[in-house]
């Protein structure tokens, strides 16, 4: 009888918040909750100072923070819809500084605090800094031992000693961004808009990679979807990548787990049993594009040869290129100076309207949309890069390097022209110009070989019957 599957002995939910916490940027109206809760903590012996500082007083310490050539940035915390608390920070060069840290008593505890610092932490690493610091009272057990399970640690050369001879601790964590496992995030993401919770997903991955990294046979954790972005919604999943070899792999689980109010969606890779070189082209752009959350010593030489492995490489560029003409071609786009005539070992005959001759403009239109993702896909690889996932594909084009020539105009007439017969041929127009200009960039590269119906039956798995 088989003995029965073990779960990992890591409990990753035991890694981040309870419950979702979120934060948003603290508005006018938030300042005298802001003024109370600092009270509150001055009161409990947490924070700097005496008394209940007025809104106005609030306000005059913001600007001279300010003045003194900060900047600042404070955040609410909420939890089920109600205001729980803040943190706030400030930055100068490389330097950041989180100034507080407070949650009503009834959201304390489920890891809260230490995520909210993670997040700060992660803030502030977004806007240029390598370090951060917090200051924190010696006779502060509680946060103290907040500080340390977020990642900081004492600085005795920072230590003060106030006029009433209470001591300040100085607690310092580097922080740095993840190094991206291939080229550099596309500037495109950028324009993504919406409440970004990617902070949120940040604080949550750090403490999740740390304790998957503890468990033997992990090489690395991944960062992938919105990790890699940088942007988060609430419809974005947190995903991570678990790389390694060995049996204690299979005791992970995979799939969607809820947490925090988050999806968290974990891929476990087993390199001996699954090698990168029989991933299909998705799967190796996902990993191309993600950043790597933790990687032990001796995994290093292996996350290198990953890293190699999901690299678009010049052979197969070109025959990706290749098939993908082909099918745009099948279809009755092919450029102009090639159509009927045989141009690179094949003679390319079939007209671009051959549904409308046969009199379905449903079907016709269906073959537009067909060609215009593969035109997009095509403009991937000939800037050298993977054709990510459908769903991003025409979000991230217009960020591309190499673009055609009157690209936005074209794209705007192969997508915005009505379902008519007198539409079809506007969008035809857009997408014959959209390849013609394709080929006319791979010519002019000396991107396709001489006889592309040569590759084409080496490489298709539909010529091959082995495959």
């Amino acid at each position: 009888m088989p003995l029965p599957r073990m779960k990992a002995t890591i409990d990753l939910q035991r890694q981040v918040p309870e419950a979702w916490i979120g934060l948003r940027p603290a508005l006018p109206r938030d300042l005298p909750e802001v003024a109370r809760w600092i009270g509150a903590g001055r009161r409990e012996g947490a924070f700097q100072g005496a008394g209940t500082p007025t809104t106005a007083a609030l306000r005059r310490y913001q600007r001279a923070v300010a003045r003194a050539g900060w900047r600042y940035r404070c955040e609410i915390a909420e939890e089920a819809g109600r205001a729980a608390g803040f943190v706030d920070c400030r930055w100068r060069g490389r330097r950041g500084q989180i100034l507080g840290v407070y949650l009503e008593p009834r959201f304390r505890g489920g890891r809260r605090g230490r995520h909210l610092l993670r997040w700060a932490a992660a803030a502030l690493c977004a806007e240029g800094c390598d370090a951060v610091e917090v200051l924190v009272f010696a006779d502060n057990a509680a946060s103290l031992s907040t500080c340390a399970a977020a990642g900081f640690t004492r600085d005795p050369a920072g230590d003060q000693v106030d006029d009433g001879g209470r001591v300040t601790f100085t607690l310092r964590r580097d922080v740095a961004l993840p190094r991206r496992l291939g080229p550099a995030r596309p500037d495109r993401y950028r324009d993504l808009q919406g409440q970004n919770r990617f902070f949120h997903h940040a604080a949550m991955a750090e403490p999740m990679a740390e304790a998957l990294g503890r468990i033997e046979g992990v090489d690395a954790v991944l960062g992938m979807g919105s990790l890699a972005r940088g942007f988060a919604d609430a419809w974005s999943d947190l995903d991570l990548a678990v790389v390694g070899r060995g049996p204690a792999l299979d005791r992970l689980w995979r799939g969607e787990r809820w947490m925090a109010g988050v999806s968290v969606d974990l891929y476990v890779v087993d390199l001996d049993a699954a090698p990168p070189r029989t991933w299909d082209e998705s799967r190796r752009q996902a990993f191309e594009e993600s950043v790597v959350l933790f990687t032990r010593p001796s995994g290093a030489r292996r996350l290198a040869d990953l890293a190699r492995a999901v690299r678009l490489g010049r052979r197969e560029r070109t025959e990706r290129i290749v098939d993908l003409l082909f099918k745009a071609g099948w279809l009755g786009f092919v450029p102009r100076p090639w159509r009927e005539r045989r141009r690179r070992g094949y003679l390319w005959a079939l007209p671009h309207d051959l549904w409308l001759r046969r009199g379905c403009l449903a079907s016709a239109h269906a073959t537009a949309d067909r060609v215009l993702d593969l035109a997009l896909s095509l403009l991937f690889l000939i800037n050298g890069r993977h054709p990510p996932d459908p769903k991003w594909r025409r979000f991230l084009a217009p960020g591309l390097a190499w673009l055609p020539r009157g690209f936005a105009r074209l794209l705007a007439a192969a997508e915005g022209a009505p379902r008519t017969r007198t539409g079809f041929r506007a969008r035809a127009r857009a997408l014959l110009a959209l390849v013609d200009r394709c080929a006319a960039r791979l010519e002019d590269t000396g991107a396709l070989p001489a006889d592309v119906y040569r590759v084409l039956l080496r490489t298709s798995p539909e010529y091959d019957s082995r495959r």
